[in-house]
């Protein structure tokens, strides 16, 4: 899941939709004998992850992805 980004008012329901996200997949997956692979794209920098209960959106999900490019840019001295 992409969703930029959580509000605070967002940060009980981001976890939420996670989730409803893994329920629904896990009855198709007993469904149907696949297993479904659920992930959320995060910010980069802990300042950025106020919005996120991390603790309890982690057990929804297989893995969290970073988004790397906001690391570095133009803004940047290439050097860093």
């Amino acid at each position: 899941m992409d969703w930029e980004f959580p509000a605070s008012a967002d940060k009980q329901n981001f976890t939420l939709l996670l989730e409803e996200f893994r329920n629904q997949l896990d009855a198709l997956s007993t469904q149907t004998g696949k297993q479904y692979v659920l992930t959320f794209d995060g910010p980069a920098g802990a300042q950025n992850y106020t919005n996120i209960d991390l603790k309890n959106a982690a057990k929804q999900v297989d893995f969290i992805t970073i988004d790397g490019y906001n690391y570095a840019g133009s803004w940047g001295h290439g050097d860093q």
